[in-house]
């Protein structure tokens, strides 16, 4: 009885012997905040996620690949990427981690610099004074040649086709079938027994007659109108022509022609009295732009006129 007397005795003296704050139960909080604490204090380290990376690609490709990199230590961690070889790339090669920080790096494969189908290599994460450094990370990439391109229709050795929109050059192109068209030009000087005419501009309307764009043969009605002054200044008179051509489309539908025709030349001027004589015309031309445009060179003989016995006529015409 006396001996537990006295060890109660001694327990109650120690236990106020020892400070009450001594005695009060930390928090988990408090926990944490001190094993954060103790943490900061100590060196960064570095860790990398997966150690093994590979890849599969199509030659040509670019294959994607990920690899993180965290400080699970204390301090700043500051990491840098080496040995990269020229088939593969990152989108950082350097950074910086706090604790408990992470960041995820991209690796590019460009699979058209991979010598082989298989490219292998290993490379490093280094940050100088932490743990686990440097950190090796072996990368694969395996590389498939690219499909064989479907065979075409042709037989062997025939020419790929050709794009149908390309257009063509323009003295390719056959005349299209007839229709309505405006027509401008020059009437070069002409002479005859009694008077000159001075060069002068003409414009017209024709219509051209033809079955396909392959026919050797068309028709073309016309009517030009042109103004012309006397080579002694006293006089201008208008010219007013109708005619009716036959062109020989050179090759059936090629775009040089030849031309013949017979018209009429009505001409009145400024004193009294009008002139009247019939037409012959000869000529060549070329078809531009799909039979759209041409250009023309003709020789008017005129019959029963009394100054002028011909006119040299450049022009050119288009079909709407």
């Amino acid at each position: 009885m006396r001996n537990s007397l006295g060890v109660t005795v001694s327990a109650a003296l120690l236990l106020a012997a020892v400070p009450a704050q001594a005695l009060d139960i930390l928090s988990q909080s408090e926990i944490a905040e001190r094993e954060k604490k103790l943490k900061l204090r100590a060196r960064p380290v570095l860790s990398c996620t997966p150690m093994e990376l590979s890849a599969s690609a199509v030659r040509g490709e670019t294959a994607e690949l990920r690899l993180t990199i965290r400080n699970g230590g204390g301090q700043v961690l500051r990491w840098s990427l080496s040995r990269l070889p020229p088939w593969l790339a990152a989108d950082a090669v350097t950074g910086e981690l706090g604790y408990g920080e992470e960041q995820a790096v991209v690796l590019h494969v460009r699979t058209q610099l991979v010598p082989s189908s298989t490219g292998v290599t290993e490379i490093l994460v280094e940050a100088p004074g932490a743990e686990g450094s440097p950190a090796r990370v072996s990368v694969a990439a395996e590389v498939r040649p690219a499909p064989a391109a479907p065979a075409s229709a042709h037989a062997v050795g025939a020419v790929a086709d050709i794009p149908r929109d390309i257009p063509r050059l323009p003295l390719d192109s056959p005349p299209t079938p007839g229709g309505l068209g405006v027509r401008v030009g020059f009437m070069l000087p002409g002479s005859g027994s009694a008077t000159e005419y001075d060069s002068s501009a003409f414009l017209g309307l024709q219509y051209q007659l033809r079955k396909t764009d392959s026919s050797k043969l068309s028709l073309e009605l016309g009517i030009d109108y042109a103004s012309s002054d006397a080579g002694t200044g006293e006089s201008s008179s208008t010219l007013t022509s109708g005619r009716a051509d036959v062109l020989f489309h050179v090759g059936g539908g090629g775009s040089l022609y030849l031309l013949s025709g017979l018209g009429g030349l009505f001409e009145s001027s400024d004193v009294p009295g009008s002139s009247k004589a019939g037409l012959l015309d000869v000529g060549a031309g070329m078809s531009l732009a799909g039979g759209k445009v041409d250009v023309r060179l003709t020789h008017a003989m005129l019959l029963g006129a009394d100054n002028v016995s011909g006119m040299t006529l450049l022009s050119a015409g288009y079909r709407f």
